[in-house]
């Protein structure tokens, strides 16, 4: 029911797991089927990537390349919607279709909706649809002198449909509540509306390109844990191969689009002297790899038109805090708190701990909490807050579920050799 074989072609391009050379495209299930001496890996389109010529520079202006992929998925969807949460990502998405005049059929921003009664602003799921995303929408409006058909999609109920344990497997990389309800959005009326009219491309950003620096070259590599939610998988994927998700950037069928990403951001870093410990924060494969602080040069490099942000700034716009752990987010608390399925939801989580060697999760940070409390007091804290009795309680350097899984790469492609323009120094 999870094998690959099971699943459309397209879902296939968003990546899928190998465990001794049988394929899933779940990786809960793939990695309780795995043991030390398994050969275990994650396939993100290796085959068309592994022949593309990553070396050559395409010659064509970034923007211009970012229309060309608008128009490509014009001409292959009778309807195109957007998932906007008012990030940089899905912003430039929106910007380069209204821009070159290129048709979008709608604009999805999904939230609990029905919560801010209760939570008003403390209601953190929508607190960047509201601050961002909506204002900049109805600003686009008056700026373009159009009207843009935006649905507030509410993704309360759908916590409801925690019915048995074996939600995990119908998940991707993190168990957050939120990832679950990805797989019921089709559902929604208004997605129906054109999902009964026709084929239907729902488009996400995804992310930037992950560049490293590796054996003296440039490589570009695709971590699984990048997805996060954006692609759910396993026995509900497998009924709604109608559902198609698009990766705007992520996408084998224009790699040229990645292909000029990368080449900018390899010539800003050989040509600037950003010093060793920024540059080794953010080109490595590593623990020590710096999210944040890559996006902060990643983004104004790749979507400069869009932002007012230079690179190694911070951001100019409104962003929500981190996450506690990658399975306990502060846009779910409520359903921790106060929904009878969140007793699905921890018996999940504990049975499939048993299921898969620890070693497999990553390991428990000391991140996150107050500076006036000790590790043990704040994760206690935590516990009773996210109503989390039943799981055990995350050691410190130790591996836990709640911290997710360990990444897991792709094929990695040369792109070129490290040639900086300067003395690498502080």
């Amino acid at each position: 029911m999870f094998k690959l074989d099971s699943i459309s072609d397209h879902r296939k391009k968003h990546g899928y797991y190998t465990v001794d050379g049988v394929a899933y495209n779940n990786k809960y299930l793939a990695l309780t089927k795995k043991n030390s001496s398994s050969t275990f890996s994650f396939n993100f389109n290796d085959e068309i990537f592994s022949n593309y010529d990553w070396s050559v520079e395409p010659s064509e202006d970034l923007y211009e390349i970012y229309k060309q992929r608008a128009i490509q998925l014009r001409m292959k969807y009778d309807n195109l919607i957007l998932y906007f949460s008012g990030g940089i990502d899905s912003t430039t998405i929106l910007r380069i279709f209204l821009d070159n005049n290129i048709k979008l059929d709608g604009v999805v921003i999904y939230g609990t909706w029905k919560l801010d009664h209760k939570y008003g602003k403390n209601n953190l799921d929508v607190a960047e649809q509201n601050r961002a995303g909506i204002p900049y929408i109805k600003e686009l409006e008056k700026t373009y002198n159009l009207k843009i058909d935006y649905h507030l999609m509410d993704t309360t109920e759908m916590y409801r449909n925690f019915k048995d344990i074996d939600w995990v497997f119908a998940c991707n990389t993190y168990l957050a509540p939120r990832t679950y309800c990805h797989n019921f959005y089709w559902q929604d009326p208004w997605m129906q509306k054109f999902l009964n009219s026709g084929n239907t491309g729902f488009i996400r950003g995804i992310d930037k390109p992950r560049i490293i620096i590796e054996d003296g070259e440039w490589k570009l590599g695709f971590l699984d844990v990048q997805c996060i939610d954006s692609s759910p998988s396993g026995m509900y994927d497998a009924k709604n191969d109608h559902h198609n998700t698009e990766y705007f950037f992520w996408t084998p069928d224009f790699p040229k689009l990645l292909s000029k990403q990368c080449h900018i951001i390899i010539d800003y870093f050989e040509k600037n002297n950003v010093g060793s410990g920024v540059m080794s924060a953010i080109t490595t494969k590593t623990r020590d790899y710096n999210q944040n602080l890559y996006y902060k040069y990643i983004d104004p490099l790749v979507y400069g038109r869009y932002t007012n942000q230079y690179p190694g700034d911070e951001k100019p716009y409104f962003s929500l805090p981190k996450a506690i752990a990658p399975c306990l987010m502060q846009k779910d608390l409520w359903f921790y708190q106060t929904s009878e399925q969140s007793k699905i939801w921890r018996e999940g989580v504990k049975r499939l701990s048993t299921m898969i060697d620890e070693n497999d999760f990553n390991i428990t940070k000391n991140k996150g909490q107050s500076q006036d409390l000790s590790y043990d007091q704040w994760i206690k804290k935590i516990y009773k807050s996210f109503n989390l009795n039943g799981i055990s309680l995350p050691e410190l350097g130790k591996p836990h579920i709640l911290w997710g899984t360990v990444g897991t790469w792709s094929k990695l492609h040369t792109i070129k050799k490290y040639q900086p323009k300067y003395n690498v120094s502080n």
